[in-house]
């Protein structure tokens, strides 16, 4: 009795912790690595693609499912040796990688071509000192074309412009208004927000990147030192998703849930895809009436739903935020008199597209009484008997 009282409450505290899967700092999903390994980085395109390197010169890239999607070696233009990068940030305004190399101190930051691994030096950031080999912290900033770097176990955290100017220097404060320190990884949030992971402090926090001043935090769902930061707005739409990566879990990365509108990916807001669909009506006798049509489609959000429709006048739908390749079905309110056909809107048509539902008219047919055989019988001997007695009058009176 005890083991099955003890089954039944486990069952439901996992029901209800699945239930609750829509809170910033939720773990959304552990990826495996396609190649596992010891690292700290990872960083992801605008269209779903992540990157990871390991100690080895090797640039990965994999996609949210953990599927390989290939490997590029590592190599620096000026005479084609091996570069080790650790932490890296994707650039989405010059569709690069910038990323910092393993082992230099002060960090050497080097532009990499994602498709062909060539790697060119761009500045040693003077001020950014780091512990150790591995270099952790780097965030590219969209808004006004800088990047964003701490070391390894920091307290501070540094600011260049992409040609290596340094512009400022940060002290992030915990709650208490303390120096926060332990700081590993970096990424940027919109507006004046910066995404910290700190070392074996299993939390994540937010400051404002104009002063370093708190705002807020939540633990980290699975990992123990967040080394590797970065914003993914694709992977997982509608939900807004940070990427970490950490030494100590070579096998996976992790997708934690973090609050919408809070980052963007490649350090660039990109503003949200916008399309439309329409639907045609039609009535096979040309009524003027109307019905009201309903939208679903694989991704993106329907501005307004449940919209009517009638011949020349046609429900035309807006969507926003969808992914390339997003399509659509229609369904149709239920109009008496009529059949529906709604096969055109039920083939997933692609946002941008139409379709048109057609109304046929019902034929009724009226009901008519057949007289029975008998009855058509006896009135043709009427007529007979009729005329035969019409035959006798007249001979009499002759």
């Amino acid at each position: 009795m005890t083991k099955k009282i003890s089954f039944v409450l486990l069952t439901i505290t996992f029901s209800f912790a699945s239930a609750a899967w829509a809170a910033p700092g939720d773990l959304i999903v552990n990826v495996p690595l396609a190649v596992p390994g010891n690292g700290v980085s990872v960083a992801n395109n605008c269209a779903g693609e992540i990157y990871y390197t390991h100690t080895n010169a090797v640039l990965y890239k994999m996609n949210a499912a953990g599927t390989d999607l290939g490997s590029v070696s590592i190599t620096n233009v000026a005479g084609g040796a091996p570069v080790v990068i650790d932490e890296m940030a994707w650039d989405e305004s010059r569709q690069i990688l910038w990323g910092q190399e393993h082992g230099s101190n002060p960090v050497d930051v080097y532009q990499i071509n994602a498709a062909t691994g060539v790697a060119t030096f761009s500045f040693s950031a003077i001020m950014t000192t780091s512990l150790g080999t591995f270099r952790d912290g780097i965030a590219y900033d969209g808004t006004d074309d800088s990047l964003w770097l701490t070391g390894d176990v920091s307290d501070t955290v540094e600011h260049y412009t992409t040609g290596g100017a340094f512009i400022s220097q940060i002290t992030p404060l915990n709650g208490g208004g303390g120096t926060l320190g332990s700081i590993s990884g970096i990424t940027v949030g919109n507006g004046d927000l910066l995404y910290l992971g700190r070392n074996g402090a299993v939390e994540i926090v937010q400051v404002q990147k104009s002063d370093g001043a708190f705002l807020s935090s939540f633990a980290s769902p699975f990992g123990t030192r967040d080394e590797g930061l970065e914003c993914d707005a694709f992977s997982f739409s509608p939900l807004l998703a940070l990427w970490s990566r950490e030494f100590d879990s070579p096998g996976d990365i992790t997708a934690i849930e973090i609050e919408p509108g809070t980052c963007a990916c490649g350090g660039v807001e990109i503003p949200p895809v916008e399309g439309t669909f329409t639907v045609n009506k039609e009535f096979s006798d040309n009524n003027a009436g109307s019905v009201t049509v309903t939208l679903s489609c694989s991704s993106g959000n329907i501005v307004a739903n449940g919209l009517s429709a009638s011949e020349g006048s046609p429900a035309v739908f807006s969507v926003i935020g969808f992914t390339q390749g997003a399509t659509c079905t229609a369904t149709e309110s239920d109009t008496p008199g009529y059949s529906e056909n709604d096969s055109d809107c039920q083939d997933n048509d692609p946002i941008n597209g139409s379709c048109t539902m057609v109304n046929t008219l019902d034929i009724v047919e009226s009901e008519v009484t057949p007289v029975p055989t008998t009855g058509y019988i006896a009135l043709a001997i009427l007529i007979l008997l009729l005329g035969s007695i019409g035959v006798l009058m007249t001979v009499r009176q002759r």
